[in-house]
């Protein structure tokens, strides 16, 4: 119960962070975007995920574009699971147009359990803003929900400020 406070008091920090009244979107290190990121996907049962993320390059046709985000995941089964979840993804211009992986940390609860995973997904992205992608699931938790697959299908869709 301590680590979910904790981790809920992390997830406000980052997005007040993220989602701050402030217009600046370049420092003197690093230029970056911000925005919402939107998924659906299919691992056993539907579920939805939305997010603040932050990136670089996203919408750029000639560049490759880097994005992490802070999301929350709710499966639709009789009895709902959430859980919070970091992406970091990494999409450049290969085989299928623009392609790349991504890499989830997530933390699935319900009635007491704990269901760590940690997923890998090959994208295919229109540029990073709309990305098709097909992932698989490693358990990390001694107990799990069987309503949750191993294997990942979804698309998210990046809405991000400052599109290049």
């Amino acid at each position: 119960m301590k680590i979910n406070i904790l981790l809920i008091a992390l997830l406000f920090l980052i997005s007040n962070f993220t989602f701050g009244q402030t217009n600046k979107t370049e420092s003197n290190f690093v230029n970056y975007q911000k925005g919402v990121g939107i998924e659906t996907f299919y691992q056993g049962n539907y579920a939805v995920g939305l997010g603040g993320i932050v990136g670089y390059g996203i919408g750029n046709k000639k560049k490759a574009n880097f994005a992490m985000g802070i999301y929350t995941d709710v499966f639709f089964v009789t009895e709902p699971i959430i859980g919070p979840r970091v992406k970091v993804s990494l999409n450049n211009k290969g085989v299928f147009g623009v392609s790349g992986i991504s890499l989830n940390f997530s933390n699935y609860y319900r009635n007491g359990i704990n269901d760590f995973r940690v997923t890998a997904d090959l994208n295919i992205s229109s540029h990073g803003i709309a990305t098709f992608f097909v992932g698989y699931s490693m358990r990390f938790s001694q107990k799990h929900f069987s309503e949750i697959g191993q294997f990942r299908l979804g698309l998210n869709l990046s809405l991000v400020n400052k599109m290049e």
